[in-house]
């Protein structure tokens, strides 16, 4: 008989800080470092031992023991904070961060319950600040990945020159940690395109199209005499209230296999 999630496990030390318990399914439990859900079996809790010896959970793990809690980051820095924001003397403060310097500019006298986190964000960029340090530079370097990829595709390069400019772009910037920082092969790239950023913007698409009451679908003539034998890409076109004026986005490809039509 499969063994069953027992409720002592969510207060033991070894699993309490990753273990979930799945509601409709008592012979299962769930990884929330992992995300996922996996049966006990037969093995009890040597089932969820058996899991925290996996790579994924092990890799997971140090993940989110390095992850920068805001939240928690500013609340611990509040009372120093607001007491140097509030203070009468305007604040000049800059931080050098590895790879790039970062002045902060004079800030006046502010109550604390206006401050805005971008206000904020820069107060609390000190020098003896490493965590926020480390958040930003990790913040930089995943948006410097998402722009590259986008211009990998603007440019129609292939992945595996894009990848090779990554390491270019290393030895041409050896004093950026940004540059150093960023890893990017070719099959990490196509990945980031096809389940990351190609999702981004059909998802705002499909936001967009079921918030109208009317648009027009049709598919492109423009391809070559091969290519119109097999496959039939549809556009669509619609009234976009955000740039007010007619858009023609991409939809789908369809493909006709060996249909005859």
């Amino acid at each position: 008989m499969a063994a069953r999630f027992q409720v002592t496990w969510l207060n033991s030390p070894e699993f309490k800080d990753w273990i979930q318990q799945v509601p409709d399914d008592v012979r299962k439990a769930r990884c929330l470092k992992c995300h996922k859900t996996f049966a006990l079996s037969n093995m009890g809790h040597r089932a969820l031992k058996s899991h925290a010896k996996g790579a994924e959970h092990i890799r997971r793990y140090k993940d989110g023991a390095q992850f920068v809690n805001i939240a928690s980051l500013f609340s611990n820095m509040k009372n120093e904070t607001l007491h140097e924001v509030t203070s009468e003397t305007p604040v000049n403060a800059s931080s050098t961060i590895s790879g790039f310097s970062k002045v902060i500019p004079e800030c006046p006298k502010v109550v604390p319950g206006t401050l805005s986190s971008s206000e904020l964000c820069n107060v609390v960029a000190s020098p003896n600040n490493s965590t926020m340090k480390t958040f930003i530079i990790n913040n930089m370097v995943m948006k410097a990945k998402i722009k590259w990829c986008l211009q990998t595709i603007m440019c129609h390069k292939s992945v595996r020159s894009a990848s090779a400019y990554v390491v270019l772009l290393k030895t041409m910037f050896p004093d950026s940690q940004i540059a150093q920082q960023m890893q990017l092969q070719r099959t990490k790239i196509g990945y980031s395109i096809l389940y990351g950023i190609s999702r981004y913007f059909k998802d705002d698409l499909l936001s967009k199209l079921t918030a109208l009451k009317c648009y027009t679908v049709g598919f492109d003539k423009s391809l070559n005499h091969v290519s119109q034998r097999t496959q039939m890409d549809t556009n669509v076109r619609f009234w976009d209230f955000d740039k007010s004026e007619v858009c023609i986005r991409y939809l789908i490809s369809v493909f006709k296999s060996h249909y005859v039509g």
